[in-house]
């Protein structure tokens, strides 16, 4: 009964195939201009009161009927 080593030459092709698959597909993304960073996201607001509303304009916000 002799085992059948699994052959070095097909190692090597597949790890060789699959760095060319990642060689290929990092110099396609740079060669297309793809951009690896997203924009800057715009600046927050400095206050807590430009972020949220107060009472007031939940208040506002309802119909005449309703508000007292």
């Amino acid at each position: 009964m002799s085992e059948r080593v699994f052959p070095m030459r097909t190692l090597l092709f597949v790890s060789l195939a699959v760095n060319l698959l990642a060689i290929g597909g990092i110099a396609g993304a740079f060669l297309s201009g793809a951009r690896l960073q997203q924009p800057a996201p715009e600046p927050e607001p400095t206050t807590l009161v430009e972020r949220l509303p107060g009472p007031r304009a939940f208040m506002a916000a309802l119909p005449p009927e309703t508000r007292p």
